[in-house]
């Protein structure tokens, strides 16, 4: 094996890669045309090795997820790792809506070989004092729909104004059931957070 406890690697610094994996991965490759390898290969991984520090018992320091010859695990293995961001940033109102930020970085975790958990994971929040554009739009609507309340009782006292009276009812019926959705919408994003928060307390 290398002096390097990761392996010997390709990039020019010679530089150990950090670690990703921490258990031993048997993966089953396929004989292709022209080629002799098959059978159970077990690689030992961390990302960025090359594939010539093997050892008797079929292990090297490579992450890698592949069926085929393993006569280059890095060049069999480029496009098939998929790689998954973690930690995010969480920016998150006052009204408790949320989204995420920009990737901040990776986790180091690996659910299935060459992947990550596939999870996103708060890095910082970044707390708002002001409402979020749910909360915006629901206060626009809102005053819109009792604006219009407004008119259409002002309206019946004057008298006259059958079909304007109509036609507003009907605005004021869209506007109810946009704010309905508007408020599941803030709803459920505020309870996924709470389940999330939950479900990692556990």
């Amino acid at each position: 094996m290398s002096a390097n406890p990761y392996g010997r690697c390709n990039d020019e610094s010679n530089r150990a890669a950090p670690p990703a994996l921490t258990e031993v991965v048997t993966l089953e490759s396929q004989p292709t045309e022209g080629s002799s390898s098959s059978g159970i290969h077990t690689w030992h991984g961390f990302c960025g090795c090359n594939g010539s520090n093997i050892n008797s018992n079929g292990q090297a320091s490579a992450v890698i997820d592949i069926t085929g010859p393993v006569e280059d695990p890095v060049r069999e293995a480029k496009g098939q790792i998929k790689e998954r961001m973690c930690y995010f940033d969480h920016i998150r109102w006052s009204c408790g809506y949320w989204k995420w930020g920009n990737f901040r970085q990776q986790c180091t975790k690996e659910y299935r070989t060459g992947e990550t958990c596939g999870l996103k994971l708060v890095y910082d929040t970044d707390y708002l004092p002001n409402q979020c554009r749910i909360c915006d739009n629901v206060h626009k609507k809102t005053r819109r729909y009792y604006k219009m309340a407004a008119d259409v009782e002002r309206w019946r006292h004057e008298g006259g104004r059958t079909a304007t009276i109509e036609k507003t009812e009907d605005d004021m019926d869209e506007l109810s059931r946009q704010i309905a959705n508007l408020n599941a919408e803030h709803a459920t994003r505020d309870k996924e957070i709470r389940r999330d928060a939950d479900k990692i307390m556990v």
